[in-house]
């Protein structure tokens, strides 16, 4: 008798976990690849770069009455999931050993404010990248503009593509509240997001082969403006 397939230990972390678990997960996961898109271009540029244990720590929420919504409270209220429950989901992903937190002391003007910090575990990056790689899949049925217009972006340089080559109804359906393949590298051009780089680099490699450095660096053009 044959035995069953072996489910992959990502696929698994990710089926255990309910709706609102993978949303979570899926914000802090591209928060965390867009830390290390940015060390990238930095290393680019000749930069200075900070280490790993530094930028993977991703700012949660600033306690003080006079600090905004950090960057992952913002991504959280768009998708409707920054409530009264978000400490218990926190608190869900770290026991499943998929993220860990940590408050730390910050410099700011005011003070300095206690600041609650998330960092994904690589067992929760594993999770994320593995369902990320499911939906790139989908590349297969993505239309010719989009394939044409995301090796546009990857071609573009470390700057990105200026964004007036791309149609707004083109950066909104491939941009964050869509496809999000594509985000902002500055605030004049677009750059690919890390699942739009994947994207681009299984098409390339599927129809023409290796592709040369390819890595996140713009967006998308709408051939209709």
């Amino acid at each position: 008798m044959g035995s069953a397939p072996t489910i992959p230990v990502a696929h698994q972390h990710w089926s255990q976990l309910n709706d609102r678990q993978r949303s979570y997960l899926t914000i802090f996961y591209e928060l965390d690849q867009e830390a290390e898109n940015e060390q990238r271009r930095r290393w680019y540029r000749s930069l200075p770069r900070e280490p790993a244990d530094t930028w993977r720590w991703i700012p949660y929420d600033t306690k003080h009455p006079r600090a905004g919504p950090t960057v992952c409270q913002q991504r959280l209220d768009t998708e409707g999931l920054r409530d009264a429950g978000a400490g218990a989901t926190l608190a869900a992903l770290c026991r499943r050993g998929l993220l860990r937190t940590r408050e730390i002391r910050i410099d700011t003007l005011p003070g300095q404010p206690l600041q609650t910090q998330i960092r994904l575990t690589s067992a929760g990056r594993a999770a994320a990248r593995a369902n990320n790689e499911e939906r790139s899949s989908e590349s297969t049925t993505l239309p010719q503009w989009i394939v044409e217009t995301l090796q546009e972006i990857a071609e573009a340089g470390p700057d990105g593509l200026p964004k007036y080559k791309i149609g707004r109804a083109a950066a909104r359906q491939l941009g964050p509240r869509g496809l999000h393949l594509i985000e902002e590298a500055h605030p004049w051009s677009y750059q690919l997001t890390h699942q739009g780089n994947e994207v681009t680099l299984k098409h390339r490699t599927r129809h023409s082969g290796p592709v040369e450095g390819l890595f996140p660096l713009g967006r998308h053009h709408d051939p209709k403006g």
